[in-house]
């Protein structure tokens, strides 16, 4: 298998510094592209398109049932039980607490919820799109355009509603992996953790995940 890997930096990247550095200077991050002379138009496809919403609300619940979890995770995504389909619903206990995991399908992708049982908080979502390679397609791994690195960090960005000068920045790295050309974005504010696996052709959000360390 051909497969080409490198890592663009960890911790503090370039093109986070560059990020950085325009919002200092101009107080606000300019929607993407932030590299007028790249000529990519990114399809921001469903789930992709819009900001992540804000957390549930903290709520108290003496005994919270699945369905409670069910409509918190269904609320939070933005769809009724029509629009989804393979749901899975689990009780779990982690240090004390209990938990709820929601799982479910809509179209291409994959969500994922683990829910406080007793606050009905969300401490975790992810959705997930279906790879191409699990089709066996698989893209060339020397392609002529792949976007910058400092653009895919704005897609994330503007994804969470957040500007570069409001986040810690974690990972970032570049892989051709099984097929696929992604960059790997990560980043804090305050106690929330964001991991973005982003098309490196495309731009498109492969993965989104938000853990809130509460």
């Amino acid at each position: 298998m051909n497969i080409k890997k490198f890592f663009l930096t960890l911790a503090i990247s370039p093109a986070f510094l560059f990020l950085a550095g325009q919002a200092s200077a101009n107080q606000t991050v300019q929607p993407f592209p932030v590299n007028q002379s790249n000529q990519h138009t990114v399809p921001m496809k469903a789930p992709s398109q819009t900001p992540l919403p804000m957390n549930a609300p903290m709520q108290q619940f003496t005994i919270m049932n699945p369905q409670q979890a069910k409509q918190i995770a269904l609320q939070h995504a933005g769809f009724n039980e029509k629009q989804i389909s393979s749901l899975r619903i689990e009780q779990d206990h982690d240090d004390g607490r209990m938990e709820y995991e929601v799982d479910f399908k809509n179209g291409d992708y994959n969500y994922e919820y683990k829910i406080n049982g007793n606050t009905g908080q969300i401490l975790s979502h992810k959705f997930e799109k279906r790879r191409l390679n699990l089709l066996g397609v698989f893209k060339s791994s020397n392609p002529e355009n792949l976007i910058q690195g400092d653009y895919a960090a704005q897609i994330a960005l503007n994804h969470a509603g957040l500007q570069a000068n409001q986040v810690v920045m974690g990972e970032f790295s570049y892989d051709f992996d099984d097929g696929e050309h992604l960059y790997d974005i990560g980043f804090y504010k305050d106690y929330i953790e964001y991991q973005y696996e982003i098309d490196a052709e495309t731009g498109e959000i492969y993965q989104c995940e938000v853990k809130y360390h509460i």
